[in-house]
C-alpha cells in the first residue's frame, strides 16, 4: 500500500515538472495567475527563463507600428525583425505624390479605420526563451476589424523584445527584394515617365529618393 501512493506521488511530481518545461494558457477576463521563471533544459542543463507577463505584452504589442515607425523603438524588437521594419519604411513609394506598394505598411493593427488598439488577449504559449501570442484589438473606432492577430517574443537574455508580428518578418522581406529589384530595372524608370501628373522636378526628387535609399541599402539581404 506505501509502495503504491510512493508511485502516486512520483507521477504527479513528474507530471508537474514535464508541465513547467512548456507553458500554454488562455487569459479569459481576467490574467491567469502564472509562475515568475520557466525551467527548459539546454545542452543538458536546467536554465531559468522569466516568464513573459500579460503587463509586458501589452507594452511590447502598443510598440508595433501602426500607420507610423516613429513610435516604435528599436529595442521592444529583435535587431533581425527591426531592420526589415525600418529599411521597408525607407522604401521610397513607387508611386510618388500618391498611394503606392507601400501602403500595407500602414495597417498593421487597427487597418484603414484607425483609432488605437486595445489588445484583449485569448492566447498564451511560451517554450523557454520563445513565446506566442494571440490577441484581438478592441477599440473605440466603429470602422475597426477585430482580426486576430499573432506576436512572436523572444527573451534577448536581459528582455523580452518582439521577433515577428503576423508573420510580417517574411513579408517584409519579400516587400524589401521586390522593390530593390524593381527600381534598378528599366520598368521603373518607364513607369516614372508614365506619371503624367508630376512635373519634371517631382521625377527627378523621386529618383533622388530612390538613389539615397540604394546609398543607405547597399548591400541588400
Amino acid at each position: 500500500m506505501f509502495h503504491n501512493r510512493g508511485f502516486s506521488f512520483v507521477n504527479i511530481f513528474l507530471s508537474l515538472f514535464v508541465c513547467s518545461l512548456f507553458v500554454s494558457n488562455s487569459w479569459a477576463q481576467e490574467p491567469f495567475p502564472l509562475p515568475d521563471t520557466l525551467v527548459k533544459k539546454i545542452n543538458g542543463q536546467q536554465v531559468l527563463f522569466p516568464l513573459v507577463q500579460e503587463t509586458e505584452i501589452e507594452r511590447l504589442i502598443a510598440c508595433i507600428p501602426d500607420h507610423t515607425l516613429d513610435q516604435s523603438p528599436a529595442e521592444a524588437f529583435t535587431k533581425t525583425y527591426y531592420s526589415l521594419l525600418a529599411e521597408a519604411w525607407d522604401i521610397p513609394s513607387d508611386n510618388p505624390g500618391g498611394i503606392g506598394s507601400e501602403e500595407w505598411l500602414h495597417y498593421f493593427l487597427t487597418g484603414n479605420g484607425g483609432g488605437t488598439c486595445a489588445p484583449r488577449l485569448f492566447d498564451f504559449h511560451q517554450n523557454g526563451p520563445y513565446a506566442q501570442v494571440g490577441f484581438v484589438c478592441d477599440s473605440v473606432s466603429s470602422e475597426l476589424v477585430p482580426n486576430d492577430h499573432k506576436v512572436d517574443f523572444q527573451f534577448d537574455g536581459t528582455r523580452w523584445v518582439i521577433a515577428d508580428f503576423d508573420g510580417t518578418a517574411e513579408k517584409l522581406y519579400s516587400y524589401i527584394q521586390s522593390m530593390r529589384i524593381y527600381f534598378r530595372s528599366k520598368e521603373w524608370k518607364k513607369d516614372l515617365k508614365k506619371m503624367d501628373s508630376l512635373t519634371r522636378k517631382e521625377r527627378k526628387m523621386a529618383q533622388q529618393r530612390v538613389a539615397e535609399y540604394f546609398a543607405k541599402y547597399p548591400k541588400g539581404r
